[in-house]
């Protein structure tokens, strides 16, 4: 039984995976090969000489011009495909990762956090001058001028931050505990990293011709994934990583203001990501005396319900730490 619950939990991941890729690869390929059939046949129809050379061209051109379009469809397919694989698996939304309600105690350490981590990126970043950077930059604002231009740029602020930690720290981990707790931890943060590699290299290719931006991507990716995925394990919740991607992505404005803090502004905002981390693994911790600490408070009863529906489905059950009550025994 437990080998075939592993099987179906590694096969359900790739589904996921799977589900979230495709469409950013052949929803562009597609609409580009129709449109290159189409410019193709209104040239030959009307007897002149085609050159193949320029119909490319012009198909890129027209392909760029409309790729808040592009880009919206192969969210939109991708949101439902991630959402049938999640239903066809019958798993109820608890354990790591889980829709679960929160310790709301957690709500200003996640926010202090999310700031922090913005902060520090841009200021990293800002503080190297590479070829990668600069490229990492311009690709990301030309991305996100793209996407507000066409009227939409929710997309880009809402939508995508939910739709990569409902993929990345919710499904595929919450599949992967299956087999074991650090195995949905590490393989969800090794996916989204090289997801995000690949999509920039991708994405740079096409706008720039080069791939230079792809590691910065990789670094990025790799640091957010790995704070996210703790505090969405320590939390017991996706929620809170919804909420500090959300913050990260509209926080660019601040950016200015506090780097006029000067040489205090890096190491202030390291501590904004420490501080409130260190917070997230030791309070839950004291859950054991104090019930307010819990990860779950107020809501241990809930989880306690939550608890007796896995069990009864005979899957496996998730802890916030080793230290923390089980939820089952708890009030």
């Amino acid at each position: 039984m437990k080998a075939t619950k592993t099987i179906l939990g590694i096969l359900f991941a790739l589904l996921t995976l799977a589900a979230f890729i495709a469409p950013f690869k052949f929803v562009p390929e597609k609409f580009m090969a129709d449109d290159y059939e189409a410019t193709y046949e209104r040239l030959s129809s009307g007897g002149m000489e085609v050159d193949e050379s320029y119909v490319a061209a012009r198909v890129d051109a027209t392909a760029k011009e409309y790729f808040p379009i592009t880009f919206t469809t192969s969210l939109l397919i991708a949101c439902v495909g991630v959402l049938v694989v999640r239903l066809l698996s019958l798993v109820p939304p608890h354990g790591m990762g889980g829709f679960n309600l929160f310790n709301p105690i957690a709500l200003p350490l996640i926010a202090i956090m999310a700031l922090g981590m913005r902060f520090s990126i841009s200021l990293t970043l800002d503080a190297i001058s590479s070829p990668s950077v600069i490229e990492f930059r311009s690709l990301t604002s030309d991305f996100a001028a793209s996407m507000d231009g066409s009227a939409r740029p929710w997309q880009l602020f809402i939508v995508v931050p939910l739709l990569l930690e409902v993929t990345f720290r919710c499904i595929i981990p919450g599949f992967l505990e299956r087999v074991h707790a650090v195995v949905g931890i590490a393989v969800s943060v090794v996916a989204y990293s090289l997801v995000m590699h690949a999509a920039f290299r991708a994405y740079g290719v096409w706008m720039t011709g080069s791939t230079a931006s792809a590691f910065v991507a990789l670094i990025i990716a790799a640091v957010m994934g790995i704070l996210l995925m703790l505090v969405t394990w320590r939390l017991r919740s996706v929620i809170p990583a919804m909420l500090m991607h959300i913050i990260i992505v509209h926080s660019s404005v601040l950016v200015p203001g506090f780097a006029g803090l000067g040489a205090f502004a890096l190491p202030l905002a390291i501590a904004m990501v420490v501080l409130p981390f260190a917070a997230i693994i030791i309070l839950p911790v004291l859950g054991t005396k104090h019930a307010v600490f819990r990860a779950d408070f107020p809501f241990t009863a809930h989880h306690k319900r939550m608890d007796a529906r896995l069990a009864a489905l005979e899957l496996p059950r998730h802890r916030a730490t080793k230290g923390d009550t089980d939820v089952s025994e708890s009030a």
